[in-house]
């Protein structure tokens, strides 16, 4: 019952370390430069803060898919 146990706990960390080098190799590609990343949180800022009514009919004309007659 022990090789089974060290035998799952072996397996887990080859495959933690292989996950980790695939990782590793792809952040050390050279990409040009994208955009920033921004979290969730960091979106909150761009969402108007006065006339608001204004702004979201704008987003609503601009990318509307016109689904009604």
């Amino acid at each position: 019952m022990f090789k089974s146990d060290y035998f799952s706990i072996l397996a887990t960390i080859v495959l933690i370390a292989s996950i980790h080098v695939r990782i590793r190799r792809r952040s050390t590609l050279l990409l040009p430069p994208g955009p920033k990343e921004l979290l969730l949180l960091e979106k909150l800022f761009d969402l108007p803060t006065s006339h608001q009514w204004l702004a979201y009919a704008r987003l609503c004309e601009e990318y509307s898919t016109h689904w009604g007659p």
